[in-house]
Order: C-alpha cells, then sequence, then structure tokens
C-alpha cells in the first residue's frame, strides 16, 4: 500500500553494485530502512546526494508492517539545506548525532510524531545557523533527552563535582533562545558532551561508543 509522509535521512549502507540501503526517520512509521536500487549506476536519474545526513524528504513509501525492508516510490527534497552538507564542522556535527539518533529511535505508529516535529524544526535552524553552531550537538542531546524518558532538566542530573562553568555552560545550551550567542571553549564543550553520553548509556541499553566522536572533537579543536 502506497503511503505519504516525510522522513529524515539517518545514513546508507552499499548494496550490491549499484543500490543503498538508507535508514530514514520518518513522520508516520519512525526508524524504517529502505532499498533504492540502481542509484550508484551512472545511468541513474537520481542523485545519492538526497541521502546526506539530515537531508529532510517528502516521500511516497510501500509500507509492509511484516517486513523490515521497504521500497520508495517517489523521493523529492522537502526542503534544500543550504550549509549542512558544505560546512565541515556541521556536517561532522550531522554526522555525530544522527549515529546518536540511529542508536535511540524505533518504529512509531503514533498519529502525532513530537519526536519528529523536533529533530525536523532542529535541522532546519541547525542549516540556518550563522554562529554557534558549535554548541548546536549539546542542545540537541539535552532536548532530545525528553523524548527518551530521561530528560537532562539540571545540571545535576549529569554533573556531581558541581562545576560552576560546566553548570553556567549547560543552562545556557539548553536555553534555545540563547545558545547560539554562547562563547565557548572546546574544553568546557568536551566535558559536556561526555557526561551528556555517559547519562545516555545509563539510559540506554546497548549504546555503545559513538564511532564519530573522536573526529567531531578534532574537527573543533582545530
Amino acid at each position: 500500500m502506497l503511503e505519504k509522509t516525510e522522513g529524515v535521512v539517518l545514513n546508507y549502507l552499499r548494496y550490491r553494485d549499484t543500490s543503498i540501503i538508507v535508514r530514514i526517520y520518518t513522520r508516520k512509521y519512525g526508524l524504517q530502512s529502505y532499498i533504492i536500487n540502481g542509484i550508484r549506476s551512472q545511468k541513474s536519474k537520481k542523485s545519492i546526494g538526497l541521502f546526506q545526513p539530515f537531508t529532510i524528504l517528502d516521500l511516497v513509501i510501500y509500507h509492509n508492517q511484516k517486513r523490515d525492508l521497504h521500497r520508495l516510490s517517489e523521493y523529492k527534497n522537502h526542503q534544500p539545506l543550504k550549509t549542512v552538507h558544505y560546512d565541515i564542522r556541521k556536517s561532522t556535527i550531522s554526522l555525530f548525532l544522527t549515529e546518536v539518533l540511529v542508536k535511540t529511535l524505533e518504529e512509531n505508529f503514533e498519529e502525532e510524531n513530537l519526536q519528529f516535529t523536533f529533530l525536523k524544526n532542529a535541522i532546519i535552524q541547525f542549516d540556518a545557523l550563522q554562529k554557534g553552531h558549535e554548541n548546536f550537538h549539546i542542545f540537541f542531546l539535552i532536548n532530545y533527552a525528553n523524548f527518551l524518558g530521561f530528560g537532562i532538566y539540571n545540571t545535576e542530573n549529569i554533573d556531581s563535582q558541581g562545576d560552576q562553568q560546566l553548570t553556567d555552560y549547560l543552562s545556557i545550551v539548553k536555553d534555545e533562545t540563547q545558545y547560539f550567542q554562547l562563547k565557548s571553549n572546546h574544553k568546557i564543550r568536551r566535558k559536556a558532551l561526555d557526561m551528556i553520553l555517559d547519562y545516555y548509556s545509563e539510559h540506554i541499553d546497548n549504546f555503545g561508543k559513538i564511532k564519530s566522536l573522536e573526529v567531531l572533537y578534532q574537527i573543533f579543536e582545530e
């Protein structure tokens, strides 16, 4: 049965010679996998660039609840991103966050998917940022935790040492109206991120290691 929905691309894997399997978080069905045949062929009329992390798509899908792998009938860019895929720092953040999302998102069959709305709006906001984007992943993880059932409501949730500099940083980052104006150094961001990821690990089974974390640290320490 054909269904229309929006989706956010998380990542894709190469499949056979010319195809890919892409993981997309959809508004209607949550995290799903789709096979795209022939898109890596030289004859393909579609661009594989549409499946970069954080791309927002309008989808027409063949959905079968009995299957783990689905197919797309149609797909097009919902809102082209202007900076996320072209700024090395933003693209590194998106790679890191999509890895976290793959580990934490699930299927969803609720009519109103507030988690999807949060993700979509956050990506659009991130794309528009001209400054302060080095704090975006901290802001995202703090607020995303609310949807996972273990919100980070104050610094004491993640820091028992009472570090005032960290407390001040996190209180500002949590407020989406202020975090883009925040001036911070990579040391305090790294400490905050390590603590947040530890907090995620405590609440999510098999959360494991984030492979792109070291790349993120390197990019923002330059």
